[in-house]
């Protein structure tokens, strides 16, 4: 999917790509962390999109053994069978930052 942090756990570049919708052709924007040491897409522009980049997510999770660290995001996904929005959190490696795509939002720590 072109989201380098994700894929290596690693430093990126924000950059914001033009994708089309498979089934209307229409155009959409999507924040897309890339690998600053390869050639970026042609519909890529370097920097967020409308300027507004994606927020790390902070709030951290409880110690869960591996030794890594964990933040708490709240992912929203679709039941195929009753077609009702459910919303479920979860913790992820420390420095995810959820974009469109990922139909998640950073948990806010209290």
């Amino acid at each position: 999917d072109g989201d380098f942090h994700k894929m290596h756990n690693a430093t990126g570049l924000w950059a914001c790509r033009t994708l089309y919708h498979p089934l209307t052709g229409l155009q959409y924007e999507e924040n897309v962390c890339v690998d600053p040491d390869r050639p970026v897409f042609t519909s890529d522009d370097c920097g967020c999109c409308g300027d507004e980049c994606p927020v790390v997510c902070e709030c951290p999770c409880e110690d869960d053994g591996s030794g890594r660290d964990l933040v708490k995001v709240m992912f929203t996904k679709m039941d195929e069978e009753t077609g009702v929005e459910m919303a479920e959190e979860k913790c992820v490696p420390a420095g995810f930052a959820p974009t469109n795509a990922d139909r998640a939002e950073c948990v806010v720590c209290r």
